[in-house]
């Protein structure tokens, strides 16, 4: 038995899924939690993404993610009726709708934490960007995206 194309052939079988329920995908997944599979060998492809592709046909140029309206696509659902193509900007949306976007400290790429973020809008007006940038170890261009709000905006100022 060929086990490397049992997840492609698994697929296929569910092309046609027709519970609103999601679909859990039964093997391995990635550190992400998405499914892979190897339809061309062995290019290896997200599990999500193939579905997409055959239930709703090849990529948009204009939509080049695939959006789960379940919010599960982390847990590994692969179910058709909850992937669309959809553009990063509306990924991005389904993902804070979903509370499934890291923000602030939860996310990996963050270099301040909620109180320092506090403090840096606190010290608006007191000190230039630049002498704030370097207290906090950051560019000046992420205190001012900071103090005009274009990120942490959903941070409200209140005890640390």
């Amino acid at each position: 038995m060929d086990t490397r194309n049992a997840p492609l052939r698994w697929l296929r079988e569910h092309l046609d899924w027709q519970s609103d329920d999601c679909l859990i995908w039964p093997f391995g997944r990635t550190g992400m939690g998405y499914g892979a599979v190897y339809p061309k060998g062995d290019r290896q492809q997200m599990a999500h993404r193939w579905v997409c592709e055959q239930v709703h046909g090849p990529q948009p140029a204009d939509r080049p993610w695939v959006a789960h309206s379940c919010g599960n696509g982390h847990k590994g659902c692969v179910n058709p009726r909850h992937l669309r193509w959809a553009t990063p900007k509306e990924n991005g949306e389904d993902r804070c709708a979903h509370g499934n976007a890291p923000r602030g400290e939860a996310h990996r790429g963050a270099r301040l934490t909620e109180s320092e973020v506090r403090q840096i809008r606190r010290l608006a007006g007191t000190l230039s960007l630049r002498q704030v940038a370097k207290q906090f170890g950051v560019t000046s261009g992420a205190v001012s995206a900071i103090r005009s709000g274009r990120t942490w905006s959903w941070l409200r100022d209140g005890p640390e």
